[in-house]
């Protein structure tokens, strides 16, 4: 679905591949790291499915995106709320899968985890936004949990999708993947749970439904103190094309036309009310906030 980075995409010597990222601040009483866990490259034909090629292409010639794909970043929210560290999805891993699905410059949680000085073990919480690779991809390896302490959230709708069997043959491989990342949770009767819309999971994180991208889908909302972060994952998943267009859909979008529904709201709701973002396939770390241009959006990065 996705591509390795190559052709536009810079190449990245072996020196800047051991470099790995974070980025440290607080949300009221919340102390937030992100954490790079790597990119990948994005096939210009998936950037904007329904979009003309001329134009998808002019736009990137004129931002110097670069013509074939688009680097998106993958990052991951670490929150220390409490005596709680709380992981917001897992990354992308290593697995084989992942490597062939996203290119080699991926899989950089845990080696920074420990940078950080944070064991694995030490994690409390995984809140997990939707079921795709580039999110539950360091669940587990070899059938071993990354995070053996924590429990671990799933969106209620994302399980009963992958339990359906009610699958695009497209889709097959991903849903698969997925299972057999949160296969050791389901063995370990109770340490896989579910949410929905407006729980809670862990005080002052707040899942907020937004369907379409998957159809399970979840945003969170983070506040304390009177201070609010919203992180929007793939509601969001360009920060010069779907601010510019947020009409077009991407080829992961599941149900294309929620997709676009859902980003145009959540985008509306971010300008008006101007609640700073974390976008974490925005360039690293991805903070910032949105503001109105006409009919558009633009992405004013603050980390």
């Amino acid at each position: 679905m996705f591509k390795r980075l190559e052709k536009d995409a810079p190449e990245l010597s072996d020196s800047m591949d051991r470099v790995f990222a974070f980025y440290r601040f607080h949300v009221g009483e919340h102390e937030i790291i992100v954490i790079n866990d790597g990119n990948f490259g994005f096939p210009r034909p998936m950037l904007a499915v329904n979009a003309p090629e001329e134009d998808v292409l002019a736009l990137m010639q004129e931002y110097r995106l670069g013509t074939d794909f688009a680097t998106l970043s993958v990052g991951i929210a670490l929150i220390r709320s409490g005596e709680r560290l709380v992981l917001m999805d897992t990354g992308s891993g290593t697995s084989t899968f992942a490597r062939e699905l996203l290119g080699d410059n991926i899989g950089r949680l845990v080696p920074t985890l420990d940078l950080l000085g944070v064991k694995p073990d030490e994690i409390t919480d995984v809140i997990f936004s939707h079921y795709h690779a580039d999110h539950l991809g360091g669940t587990s390896s070899d059938g071993k949990l990354m995070f053996p302490n924590a429990q671990h959230y799933l969106p209620q709708i994302e399980w009963e999708f992958l339990q359906s069997g009610n699958t695009d043959a497209v889709l097959v491989p991903f849903v698969d993947f997925a299972n057999q990342q949160l296969q050791p949770l389901v063995d370990n009767d109770g340490q896989l749970a579910f949410y929905g819309h407006e729980d809670e999971i862990v005080s002052g994180i707040q899942a907020i439904a937004t369907p379409g991208h998957s159809a399970g889908h979840h945003s969170f909302m983070i506040e304390s103190n009177g201070q609010q972060l919203l992180l929007p994952f793939d509601v969001f998943p360009h920060q010069i094309v779907h601010l510019l267009h947020p009409e077009w859909f991407i080829g992961s979008d599941q149900i294309p036309d929620v997709a676009v529904e859902t980003r145009q709201q959540l985008l509306a709701r971010v300008a008006d009310e101007q609640i700073p973002i974390l976008a974490i396939h925005f360039p690293f770390p991805g903070l910032g906030h949105l503001t109105r241009d006409g009919d558009a959006y633009r992405y004013l990065p603050t980390g």
